[in-house]
C-alpha cells in the first residue's frame, strides 16, 4: 500500500508518517531528535531513522524495548497492543 502524499505549501508529507507511525510520534512526543534518541541507545541518526520507516510489526522485541526504553514510554505506545 503506497502512502498518500500531501502538499502543505512548500513541504511535502506523507500519510503515514503523521498517523501510522507510533515510533516516530513518541519519539516527538518525548521531544528527543533522532540523534537524541539514537544516541541513548547506541546506534547512529541514520538508522534510527530507517526504524522509524519500517513498520512496527517488523521490529524484533528486543529491539522495540529498546526504542522504549530511549523514548520513555511503553511497548504497548508503540505497537498498541
Amino acid at each position: 500500500m503506497k502512502a498518500a502524499t500531501v502538499d502543505r505549501g512548500s513541504k511535502r508529507e506523507t500519510g503515514r508518517l503523521e498517523t501510522s507511525n507510533p515510533i516516530r510520534a513518541a519519539r516527538a512526543k518525548a521531544g528527543l531528535t533522532q540523534e537524541q534518541a539514537a544516541q541513548s541507545v547506541g546506534w547512529t541518526q541514520a538508522a534510527w531513522a530507517q526504524l522509524e520507516r519500517m513498520d512496527v510489526d517488523r521490529h524484533s522485541l528486543g529491539r522495540l524495548r529498546k526504542i522504549a526504553a530511549a523514548l520513555g514510554c511503553r511497548l504497548t505506545d508503540l505497537t498498541g497492543k
